[in-house]
């Protein structure tokens, strides 16, 4: 994490640590990719005793060929557009070239992830990626809820905006 993502960090332990009696958290899991690992490590220094897991199924969207592509590039651009807007229209099977997932893969992977984190106790802590944030939550709203219940999934406002878009496009 650059320093203005290590001051994000601790000012979200902190805003966690006034919402929340941080000796009430049985669990703090997250993806196993550095930033979130990262922002988990922080707030699981809150509170050493609570158990702390890794779960790669929490890790951010697979973009196939893509991974680790310049976003600059305008091959890259050009594929990531494509794919997006197949999503945004409500094509949540189409995957990035190259082996990649589709939104219904992340959502499929994040539900296992999330389901598993549930079972850690009453009070889990989840560090997420924004993509398997969004559309986790957009399972959720469309699907009726495919995600436990005693997961509650906290998005910023930018995701939220998101979803609510999507939720006004029919699904295919």
């Amino acid at each position: 994490l650059s320093d203005v993502g290590l001051r994000q960090v601790a000012a979200a332990a902190a805003a966690l640590a006034q919402r929340v009696a941080v000796g009430q958290i049985d669990a703090i899991v997250s993806s196993d990719l550095s930033r979130a690992r990262q922002t988990a490590d922080a707030i699981a220094a809150l509170c050493p005793a609570v158990h702390r897991r890794e779960d790669a199924g929490l890790r951010e969207i697979d973009c196939g060929s893509l991974q680790g592509a310049s976003l600059g590039d305008a091959e890259t651009t050009a594929v990531t557009s494509t794919v997006n807007k197949a999503w945004h229209s409500g094509d949540l099977g189409r995957a990035f070239p190259g082996g990649g997932e589709s939104v219904a893969d992340v959502i499929a992977r994040a539900s296992r992830a999330l389901r598993s984190a549930a079972e850690l106790g009453s009070l889990v802590v989840v560090v997420a990626h924004g993509g398997v944030i969004k559309w986790s939550v957009l399972a959720v709203e469309l699907f009726g809820g495919t995600l436990p219940a005693k997961v509650e999934v906290t998005a910023a406002d930018m995701v939220r905006e998101d979803v609510q878009q999507l939720l006004r496009r029919p699904v295919r």
